[in-house]
């Protein structure tokens, strides 16, 4: 998060707990219906495939992976978990261990039934605890499918920085941006493209 900040950042209104994210698509037009679909039908190669063409301007000094953790009761229903396939790809792509330590210590309702004040509130409370290896002076890479307000990796990132890490990057498949802030030509082409924030 260098620079002008971002709409996100000014929405969050603090410091986010991540030292940079991005994110391989926009939330948007025919990923945005394809995800949803991955995520709410057994579809794990969908998964397998998002990561398989996504790596080559990414930036190299991670140390390890971690998933950011689903909701329990998605995990039942799928009978997978579409982070940690995530996360095994680009721990096999670059070389390095990932580990699925991070614990949700409260799961309530899934984060797609907040509101976003409800999101941005709960970015605040200890919502995971660390189960894993130490992380002292680490660089850390939290993987997730989607992201929209930031405050669950924000979360997340905290909990890691707690547990050692010394920088925390966030990467996800997609990132939601209001229509305002998309180009012009996403809403006829379409493109996939990276969007670093």
């Amino acid at each position: 998060m260098e620079g002008t900040r971002c709409y996100r950042c000014r929405t969050f209104g603090h410091a986010f707990a991540f030292d940079r994210a991005w994110g391989s698509f926009y939330y948007a037009g025919w990923i945005k219906r394809l995800l949803h679909v991955a995520k709410f039908r057994p579809s794990p190669e969908v998964f397998r495939h998002f990561t398989s063409y996504t790596h080559l301007d990414w930036p190299l000094g991670m140390d390890r992976v971690v998933p950011i953790p689903g909701h329990p009761a998605n995990r039942r229903i799928r009978g997978y978990s579409p982070t940690h396939l995530l996360a095994r790809e680009v721990s096999a792509f670059f070389r390095i261990p990932w580990t699925s330590g991070l614990i949700p210590l409260h799961t309530g309702k899934p984060q797609r039934a907040r509101s976003q004040k409800e999101r941005l509130q709960q970015a605040f409370v200890d919502r995971f605890s660390w189960k894993g290896p130490s992380l002292k002076g680490e660089t850390v890479l939290l993987v997730d499918d989607i992201l929209t307000t930031g405050a669950t990796a924000h979360a997340a990132a905290r909990t890691l920085k707690k547990a050692g890490a010394s920088r925390v990057w966030v990467w996800t498949v997609a990132q939601e941006v209001p229509h305002a802030f998309l180009p012009v030509e996403l809403t006829t082409l379409e493109p996939m493209r990276e969007v670093h924030v």
